[in-house]
């Protein structure tokens, strides 16, 4: 909100007060020669200063510095104007004073100066804009409500304002009056995509999801809409667990956004929230091409689809050798290549994994199938995990009675 926003009401009326002063500062507007001062601005010469240039009128210099915006420069020039001055334009000085506050983000400084200008006779409804502006940012949003009130028709001017009227409102805990004002600004402004994708977020934290899935329909046939704002929306109907509704919806953002990654993995997701691994398996490896931190993934969803021979020629596209190893004994022992998963046992300590007890579980049976008992023996020796201890000891049962029986145990 701190940003563009901020400043709306402010720049509207920096231009006219720039264009107003510059009336003034042209040769005709110059005092008579040994003016102690002029009604522009113009300081007064102290006691130990140095004589001001008297053909300078600093607060007209400083409106048209504020209009170009060289806030720094017109800072430095409106500190020359003497504001002990009778002269002096007092709301033209406090009003530039809140401009250039706002302008560096001082924000108490600047609803201080704009209440100052108000009360010094200032009328224009920008004026109340710009103090509305200026609270909110300094977190005073019942009073930034208030002076918006206050401006009039100048409020709804821009469909930043009702915007910034709305957070207010939300801000304030009056959700409620936050949705009607983004209601009025839609209609007031309907190409303003702000405003109902604001609504959107409101209504996702407020958890109002079947309201989010009606209205998120007529948002995602906006021309405007952006691929971030839907899978932010079908993302919060799955967390509320709304999963066919988000299901339709992100299906539908997709076929409006088809090279969208986010949207991509997504609806894989909301696939495998539905039980449809292999859909969700296909969309994730496309996802993969674009960026392979998603190979893994597809490659074990394959796997839990039961697609092993698609989900072994993905490993082989994985980078992180770790991961791959680690996917790669998990498929061999799904394809009963017990021997190729004995083979694998320098590399997995090579690379460290023998370090997880899962890992070396896999191993001890890869052995145990192949019927090296001794092997097999030796890794469960090394595993101390109590969520494995169940599955240890049925694998030392079935050796004992295999040491026993001899071949007839397989």
């Amino acid at each position: 909100m701190r940003g563009p926003l901020a400043v709306v009401g402010a720049l509207a009326l920096a231009m006219g007060l720039g264009l107003a002063a510059s009336a003034h500062a042209g040769p005709s507007a110059r005092p008579a020669p040994g003016a102690s001062g002029k009604p522009g601005g113009k300081p007064a010469a102290g006691p130990g200063k140095p004589a001001p240039d008297d053909d300078v009128d600093y607060l007209a210099l400083t409106a048209r510095l504020v209009k170009d915006g060289h806030h720094d420069r017109a800072e430095l020039t409106l500190a020359k104007v003497d504001e002990d001055d009778p002269a002096v334009d007092r709301k033209l000085l406090y009003t530039l004073r809140g401009l250039i506050a706002m302008h560096g983000k001082a924000y108490a400084a600047a609803a201080a100066s704009f209440e100052a200008a108000i009360a010094a006779g200032g009328t224009d409804p920008a004026l109340w804009v710009s103090l509305g502006q200026a609270r909110f940012g300094g977190d005073d949003h019942r009073g930034a409500i208030d002076a918006l009130d206050r401006a009039g028709d100048a409020a709804h001017a821009d469909p930043r304002l009702e915007l910034l009227r709305s957070r207010a409102h939300w801000q304030l805990g009056e959700h409620g009056a936050a949705l009607d004002a983004l209601a009025r600004g839609a209609r007031r402004f309907p190409a303003a995509a702000e405003l109902p994708r604001t609504e959107m977020f409101y209504l996702i934290e407020l958890g109002l999801y079947r309201e989010l899935a009606q209205r998120g329909t007529r948002f995602l046939a906006r021309d405007d809409v952006a691929a971030g704002d839907l899978a932010a929306m079908g993302e919060a109907l799955r967390k509320g667990g709304r999963l066919d509704e988000a299901r339709r919806f992100v299906e539908e953002a997709r076929l409006r956004f088809p090279d969208d990654l986010t949207l991509t993995v997504l609806l894989s997701r909301l696939y495998l929230d539905a039980e449809r691994p292999l859909s969700a398996a296909i969309l994730l490896e496309e996802a993969a091409r674009r960026d392979p931190v998603y190979t893994v993934e597809a490659a074990e969803l394959y796997r839990r689809a039961g697609r092993l021979g698609r989900a072994m020629a993905l490993n082989a596209r994985i980078g992180d050798q770790q991961a791959k190893i680690k996917q790669r004994l998990q498929l061999h022992l799904e394809l009963q290549e017990y021997e190729v998963v004995s083979a694998m046992e320098a590399r997995l300590s090579r690379l460290g994994l023998l370090d997880d007890p899962q890992v070396r579980y896999a191993l001890a049976y890869g052995f145990f199938m192949i019927r090296d008992f001794e092997a097999a023996e030796r890794h469960l020796k090394r595993i101390h995990d109590p969520a494995l201890f169940e599955q240890g000891t049925a694998l030392r049962k079935a050796i004992a009675s295999c040491q026993d029986a001899g071949w007839s145990c397989l």
